[in-house]
C-alpha cells in the first residue's frame, strides 16, 4: 500500500514541514516519486520513519 506525504504525516503525527525536512537533510533517501512528483511512501517506508522519529 502506497501513503502521499499528507497521510504518513496524519499518521505519524507530525507536519509535513517535518517531513521535508527530513528529506532535505538526507533522512530519507529512499522517498520515491509519481509521475506528477508527488512523493510517495510504502511500509517500509512508514516503518524507517517511525525509528528515525524514535531517535
Amino acid at each position: 500500500m502506497n501513503f502521499t506525504i499528507g497521510q504518513i504525516a496524519e499518521k505519524m503525527n507530525i507536519s509535513t514541514y517535518t517531513l521535508r525536512y527530513y528529506e532535505r537533510e538526507g533522512l530519507l533517501p529512499f522517498v520515491k516519486r509519481n509521475e506528477n512528483g508527488v512523493r510517495v511512501f510504502d511500509e517500509a517506508d512508514l516503518e524507517f520513519l517511525h525509528v528515525i522519529y524514535c531517535l
